[in-house]
């Protein structure tokens, strides 16, 4: 059974030039957005939600998002509290202008794998 103390030792801190405090990047297992997911008291629960509730001691009323635009990010003071509209521009904002993919490892051409799609659009993945 997952515990706090077991929660925080999948946390990995990454430096994010962007920010004083560096990510600090989930290691265990995500979900196909790239956020960490985790069995907690019984329930699943995305990490960076749990996270919050351990900070704050209450659930989030709506989405938690990611200032770095990192999901396996859950250093607190890269999330805040958001809207479904405020996760919509958020994402419309992004793109490719983070330097991390949504795993943690650096977009660098080193890791960047390119996938093109039958509509044409290039899809970037992290080769790790």
């Amino acid at each position: 059974m997952n515990t706090e103390k077991s929660i925080y030792s999948k946390l990995v801190s990454v430096k994010n030039s962007a920010f004083e405090m560096p990510c600090l990047i989930w290691t265990g297992f995500t979900n196909s957005s790239g956020h960490g997911r985790v069995k907690f008291e019984g329930q699943q629960i995305l990490v960076h939600r749990l996270v919050w509730w351990m900070h704050y001691g209450t659930d989030p009323v709506e989405y938690i998002l990611h200032k770095c635009n990192i999901p396996a990010c859950c250093e607190i003071t890269h999330l805040y509290e958001g809207s479904i509209r405020d996760n919509a521009n958020d994402r419309s904002n992004v793109v490719q202008s983070t330097p991390f993919f949504p795993c943690g490892h650096p977009r660098t051409k080193i890791n960047k794998i390119v996938h093109k799609k039958k509509n044409g659009r290039s899809v970037f993945r992290c080769r790790q």
